[in-house]
């Protein structure tokens, strides 16, 4: 499962929630179907839910959820992370990635030194950024000039191993 929205509070009186899309552009996550929901106390098992109505509002969405007819049905939503499954998800592009592919992979300079593992990737607007390792992370940007190439688990970079940021 790929976590792509999370739901907010309930709206108005009728049965309607927001929901924050974590998609970039973010009107992409009303393409994907179908959607699972899993309570924010962190449960394991993703429920399928059916999402009606679903509009764009402000920087968000709202949307009716099919089985919660009143506000009050809702409250258990809020909060709850939103996933697809992600054989769904169209395959990207070559050298193309979706972050989540990369997070958690192992990355290695070209002299064969590992440098940490991705923990998060950071979009500055002119490229993204490879968190990697924790205390300090390496700030590694995701472009040619640094990744070398991009394995099934291994991200080669030409980047020194005691140039951490």
């Amino acid at each position: 499962m790929l976590v792509v929205a999370r739901f907010g509070a309930p709206f108005g009186v009728r049965g309607a929630i927001h929901i924050r899309s974590y998609t970039e552009p973010t009107k992409n996550f009303a393409i994907y179907a179908p959607y699972f929901w899993r309570p924010a106390s962190g449960a394991i098992d993703w429920r399928e839910l059916t999402l009606t109505q679903l509009t764009s509002h402000k920087s968000h969405f709202v949307a009716n959820v099919q089985g919660f007819d009143q506000r009050e049905d809702l409250l258990p939503l809020k909060g709850a992370e939103i996933a697809v499954s992600a054989a769904e998800l169209p395959r990207p592009a070559e050298d193309e990635f979706y972050w989540s592919e990369l997070i958690g992979r192992r990355v290695v300079n070209t002299a064969g030194i590992e440098l940490g593992v991705v923990a998060q990737l950071i979009e500055t607007g002119a490229h993204d950024v490879l968190v990697v390792g924790e205390t300090p992370p390496r700030l590694i940007p995701f472009v040619r000039q640094f990744v070398v190439s991009v394995g099934q688990d291994i991200i080669e970079v030409e980047w020194p191993e005691d140039w951490e940021s």
